[in-house]
């Protein structure tokens, strides 16, 4: 009888041994198979323009969310990231804004973000005027009036780009429309005032608002040229406006 007392203990104390020695080969396997908690990071990052030069205050956001801002030398720094592919966006006033698909694996990844800034833009913009890059040219002033709609320069640039005479396509009516609208929001360049005369004079063959836009062209700069264009404008009107027998 006191055998199989002894039996019973050394079995209970058998099965106590083999239980904690399965619960803990479990817990080894849950935490090898198990999910893993992956440690987060900072991401550091860039934002410059088209020159290399460092945007400061640009708006950086993960997934739609506002993350951070670049410093004074365009950096930023953003915490809790972890390994995956992120929406990045940046927006700052003045530029295009940017977005992007960007794969983050770890802490030593740096995310570097070119802008382009509406005054990169006209300057482009310029450059293929004189070259008659027309394309391009329109590419240009209408990404910039993306940043700046009521900017009088690139407003400007659009009607050059639809009054140039080589262009193929042409809309001497454009050209005349958008720069009447920026003389009637009171800008006074006088490089308005010198293309409508040109627009008036050679395409609508209206010399009456020719002779009046050379002469407000005039009044704001000294033009040898254009001083004896206004007197040859003078002279057809006065002709134009005799009586057939008196021409």
């Amino acid at each position: 009888m006191a055998h199989s007392t002894r039996w019973s203990v050394d079995m209970r104390v058998y099965f106590v041994r083999v239980f904690f020695l399965l619960m803990g080969t479990m817990f080894l396997l849950s935490c090898v198979s198990g999910p893993q908690m992956e440690e987060s990071f900072v991401l550091q990052g860039m934002v410059y323009d088209r020159a290399g030069n460092p945007v400061t205050d640009a708006v950086i956001e993960i997934e739609g969310k506002q993350m951070g801002v670049s410093d004074f030398n365009g950096r930023f720094y953003i915490p809790g990231m972890v390994p995956g592919t992120y929406t990045v966006g940046v927006q700052k006033e003045g530029y295009l804004p940017y977005e992007g698909t960007v794969a983050i694996r770890s802490h030593t990844d740096v995310l570097y973000v070119g802008m382009v800034s509406w005054e990169d833009l006209c300057r482009r913009a310029e450059r293929a005027l004189q070259e008659g890059r027309w394309g391009e040219a329109e590419q240009a002033i209408s990404r910039a009036l993306e940043i700046k709609p009521d900017e009088p320069l690139v407003r400007f640039l659009a009607a050059v780009v639809c009054a140039m005479p080589a262009r193929p396509e042409r809309r001497p009516d454009r050209a005349v429309e958008l720069l009447e609208d920026l003389l009637s929001e009171g800008y006074r360049e006088p490089a308005i005032y010198l293309m409508l005369a040109d627009l008036y004079e050679y395409d609508f063959k209206d010399l009456v608002k020719a002779e009046e836009r050379l002469s407000q062209y005039l009044s704001l700069k000294q033009d040898t040229e254009a001083e004896n264009r206004l007197a040859a404008l003078r002279d057809m009107l006065l002709l134009s406006s005799k009586p057939d027998g008196q021409k």
